[in-house]
């Protein structure tokens, strides 16, 4: 037996006209909760680079730095910088790990990850944390990142996306 594509689509015009597929809504933007602002020193690149498909990754390390903000203080005491930079230097793929402590002693472990050029920066940002913090773990964190190629200082500026508690 044999169906025509016009025969099925008729069965089953009942339950797709009942269903609406695409909706004529807006789409609102999930609210953005300014968290805090790190300026992290990084190092020069060591002289090792890693080829990689169209382009290069970087190593470099951080020397320290601070975090500031309603969401999160501390202190960072050290972590790694590892972008990967291709060829026409327009896209960069920045990834960073740090860690350090909150003002009260809490050790923290933050990944960043993202995408951009190599003086501006979108990306995520994940942080594992206890105590007092811990819903951080949890959360969505979206990060603007800008770096100074003559101060080797990166700002990050995290947001927590989505409804506050």
């Amino acid at each position: 037996m044999q169906f025509s594509v016009f025969a099925i689509l008729s069965l089953l015009a009942p339950i797709i006209s009942s269903t609406p597929i695409l909706s004529r809504q807006t789409a609102v933007a999930p609210p953005l909760t300014y968290l805090f602002t790190a300026h992290v020193q990084v190092a020069k690149p060591f002289t090792l680079t890693i080829p990689v498909q169209g382009g290069i990754r970087i190593i470099e390390g951080v020397l320290g730095g601070n975090i500031t903000g309603p969401g999160l203080t501390g202190t960072v005491s050290g972590g790694l910088v590892y972008p990967v930079i291709y060829v026409n230097h327009t896209l960069n793929e920045p990834t960073l790990n740090l860690y350090g402590t909150t003002s009260d002693g809490t050790p923290f472990f933050l990944t960043q990850s993202g995408i951009g050029t190599n003086g501006d920066q979108l990306s995520r940002i994940q942080i594992d944390i206890g105590g007092k913090y811990a819903s951080l773990s949890s959360e969505f964190i979206l990060a603007e990142v800008k770096n100074s190629e003559t101060t080797g200082i990166s700002v990050v500026t995290g947001y927590k996306v989505g409804p506050t508690s």
